[in-house]
């Protein structure tokens, strides 16, 4: 309602204030950088109504772009013909010479904040017609706000043409008149003031004596001054004193109104404790100016000052608020953030890391609710938005943020009102991914421990069936051997019949031996004592070897058995005999479960420096969802009692277990039943330069080191203690050397049967001591066996290891027992090697 009030006496003003008036009540101020009229502070009402009462020429520039706000007697003076194009515009757009000499004159008074002016500046002025050079003195005067920064400039302009042509002028008739004229104009200027919130005294700069008190000073202070007296003799008679912040008394020369008055000081934001002597407090905040003439001589002082009591007492608890909680935020315990409904205000450390953002970020506005929340999480802020509304907190719910990755972070958040400022409230924040993660954990392991019961169960079940099939396949031989052999020894047969029953009796016999045969291959693979006898396999002899195996099965089917061999196929370092296991196991499968009339193909093929061999068939295929259990031991698609193919299920085991233990892989491809199976095996193919000039098998009955002795080099202290442990595990002597040098000082102590070498050696490595040490003589130890053992892996890293001297290449890590397998072979080969010579 008193805004309102205000408005439509400001409106009144306007009206009575001439032509401008009218232009200035026509403006749409919404559209300019001023914006509409009710948000116009009170210093810019003030210093408008002063202008535009005024018969005197005055013009008012105000707010960033210094829009011009001017009377009548200013457009007359300066000759303005369109003022509509100036009006309400910016100082800028103002033209040529009066632009030039104006706006230097804003910028000073806005860094000095001090009363500036111009004096008989020459400018161009048209007056009916004729343009003239004529004189003007300009006086730039700012204007504070109520917040204590200047908001516009207060400009007055007098010519000065006829003095420069020397017309007499009398400086106290001057002063007279422009006192005559402020008298005037106090009545009107009392009116505007006795409305403003802040109390405003009005001093003569001459006399010191007190011409304006409006109402609010005698609410503020609890004193009416009287304005017939001079602003020295107050201090004897006012009922309060004055203290700044640090206690210090104000002496009546120190009063903010007197200090503008005897020196022209320019006062902002002073704070002063007024102290009653009914004991009664209160605190304001002073700002004052002097006010002065076109010669730049004071002729008046104002002050305005405002009770700031209360907002002192707000600030000091919210300061105590936010000491409070800093304490919390320093703590860095939880996420804790400061924010209104719109925004977030401030935040420690622990949020910040939280969410993934700098504090330099927060400061520049950057995190907003926006781009911290999910979309699906809106509605749950809302409900909490408004429980703070209802009751002044929210009960902590669980959502999640997004943070500056994009990632999500699942949170908890409570929030309450600040008591302090109702419009701002306080949230706890608590990270809760390592609880998520638990929950995960803990579902996971269940689910893992049920996994293992059905896999448990499973594997049960499978075990029963197993021995079932077991039972069955063991006994169903000895069936016909014990009947054909009881007729037999009876010797009522003939020839014909007899040659019969001894093939029965032979077949299943053999049919005994090898399921007999695969458990004990099962056996060992599961004790882990399957070793293989090693030495260049070239793959195509193993199929040829393996399918002359076969051939009668397949012939008794007609099945056809076609080969696709790719010539010259470098060998693989393998065990012939079990890889004829390996290629016998698949092509018998296919051509048990491939119908009469069928067939079954053999690819060797060389893929990706490996040797690859596929065996295709017609037969029935595996159904998909046993396709992932095909090389599972003690697993058949099939075990109930009328299935229709026998056997235990162990030959692929056996496959899978072959392969891996040549450093190969196998799997199995079918489209399902009734579509036929392709098996694949891949095994890695020797590198050229490796392959040794022995021909034959190298057969290692027993791997036994006792009394060899072993020379071990490498520079990781640990490594040698695992290479020495292993090796005197198996029997041997073993000498360890950390370096190069160290290593030529053991030679030429003694010789070692064996060296194994690093190859990553500070100064000098690997390459670089094998060298060294086949540069020697025979009796110096320049052809002792080497073993390369290194991180060094590769096709590249073999070949430099067998150019530099080594006759083996090893990476690690490696298995023990393989460590002391290698070197049972290398000796191997050097005994063969000695006999050969």
């Amino acid at each position: 309602m008193n805004q309102g009030g205000k408005i439509s006496q400001f409106e009144d003003i306007l009206a009575k204030g001439g032509e401008i008036g009218k232009l200035l009540s026509a403006i749409d101020w919404n559209v300019t950088s001023l914006g509409s009229i009710s948000t116009w502070p009170q210093s810019l009402r003030t210093a408008l109504n002063i202008s535009l009462t005024s018969p005197l020429p005055m013009i008012v520039f105000w707010g960033e772009n210094w829009v011009q706000l001017y009377n009548d007697a200013y457009r007359l003076l300066l000759g303005i013909v369109e003022p509509k194009r100036s009006l309400g515009q910016p100082a800028s757009e103002m033209e040529g010479e009066l632009c030039n000499c104006i706006n230097p004159c804003l910028q000073t008074v806005l860094t000095t904040g001090e009363t500036t002016q111009i004096l008989n500046q020459p400018l161009q002025i048209e007056r009916n017609g004729d343009v003239k050079t004529r004189y003007f003195s300009f006086i730039y005067s700012p204007i504070w706000t109520e917040t204590g920064s200047i908001g516009g400039i207060f400009t007055t302009v007098t010519e000065t043409t006829l003095e420069l042509v020397n017309i007499p002028s009398q400086e106290d008739t001057e002063r007279k008149d422009l006192l005559q004229q402020l008298e005037t104009e106090r009545s009107r200027l009392e009116a505007v003031l006795q409305q403003m919130p802040a109390g405003v005294l009005l001093a003569d700069g001459k006399s010191g004596q007190l011409v304006l008190a409006n109402k609010q000073v005698s609410q503020i202070i609890g004193y009416s001054y009287e304005t017939e007296s001079k602003l020295e003799e107050y201090d004897q008679i006012v009922d309060f004193e004055g203290f700044r912040a640090n206690g210090q008394r104000y002496a009546p020369e120190e009063w903010p109104l007197m200090r503008s008055l005897s020196t022209g000081e320019i006062v902002t934001a002073e704070e002063i404790r007024l102290e009653r002597t009914d004991g009664s407090e209160v605190l304001i905040s002073v700002n004052s100016a002097p006010i002065r003439d076109q010669h730049g001589e004071i002729v008046a002082v104002v002050a305005i000052f405002q009770d700031i009591t209360e907002a002192k007492r707000l600030e000091d608890a919210l300061r105590l608020s936010e000491a409070k909680f800093n304490r919390l935020v320093d703590a860095n315990i939880i996420g804790v953030i400061v924010c209104t409904l719109d925004k977030i205000v401030e935040a420690n450390d622990m949020f910040l890391q939280m969410v993934g953002y700098t504090r330099e970020q927060l400061i520049a506005g950057e995190i907003s609710w926006l781009n911290l929340t999910p979309a699906e999480y809106l509605d749950l802020d809302e409900q909490g938005i408004e429980d703070l509304r209802n009751t002044g907190k929210c009960t902590p719910f669980e959502k999640e943020y997004i943070h500056s990755s994009g990632s999500r972070i699942p949170i908890l958040l409570g929030a309450t009102l600040l008591e302090e400022n109702p419009l701002t409230c306080l949230c706890f924040v608590l990270d809760l991914t390592e609880l998520k993660q638990t929950e995960i954990e803990r579902e996971e392991l269940l689910k893992r421990e049920r996994t293992a019961r059905e896999e448990a169960e499973a594997a049960n079940r499978i075990k029963d069936e197993f021995l079932a099939v077991l039972s069955h396949e063991l006994r169903s031989p000895l069936n016909p051997i014990l009947g054909w052999a009881s007729l037999l020894r009876a010797g009522k047969m003939n020839e014909e019949t007899t040659h019969r029953a001894l093939e029965i009796i032979e077949r299943n016999a053999k049919l005994q031996a090898q399921l007999i045969e695969d458990l004990l291959d099962v056996s060992r693979i599961l004790r882990g004592k399957l070793a293989l006898s090693t030495f260049p396999v070239h793959l195509e002899n193993a199929i040829h070897a393996a399918l002359e195996t076969v051939q009668l099965a397949a012939d008794a089917k007609e099945i056809g058995l076609y080969t696709h061999l790719e010539p010259n196929v470098r060998p693989v370092l393998g065990d012939l005999g079990r890889l004829q296991q390996i290629i016998w196991n698949l092509v018998s499968n296919a051509v048990k479960f491939t119908e009469p009339g069928g067939r079954v193909d053999i690819y060797l093929e060389t893929v990706n420096n490996q040797g690859q061999v596929r065996v295709q068939d017609t037969g029935q295929g595996i159904p998909l969802d046993f396709l992932p259990h095909v090389f599972e031991y003690f697993r058949q698609a099939d075990s109930t009692t009328t299935r229709q193919f026998g056997g235990l299920g162990l030959g692929l085991a056996i496959v899978r277990y072959l392969t891996e233990l040549h450093g190969g892989m196998v799997w199995a491809e079918s489209l399902g039943e009734g579509q036929g199976a392709t098996f694949t095996v891949r095994l890695p193919l020797m590198m050229d330069g490796e392959e040794t000039d022995f021909d034959g098998e190298l057969i290692i009955d027993v791997i036994d080191l006792t009394g060899i002795k072993i020379l071990a080099i490498d520079d990781e202290a640990d490594m040698r203690e695992l290479v020495a442990f292993s090796l005197e595990e198996a029997g041997a002597c073993v000498q360890l050397a950390a370096s190069a040098q160290e290593t030529l000082l053991l030679l030429n102590e003694s010789l070692p049967d064996v060296i194994i070498c690093d190859i990553g050696m500070p100064e000098v490595n690997g390459y670089m001591l094998m060298s060294e040490i086949r540069s020697k003589p025979l009796e110096k130890g320049g052809k002792i066996p080497a073993i390369a053992l290194t991180a060094y892996a590769g096709e590249t890293n073999h070949k430099k290891a067998l150019a530099a001297g080594f006759q083996m290449h090893l990476s690690k890590p490696v298995e023990p027992d393989k460590l002391v397998e290698a070197i049972a072979k290398l000796l191997k080969q050097s005994q063969l090697r000695m006999c050969d010579r």
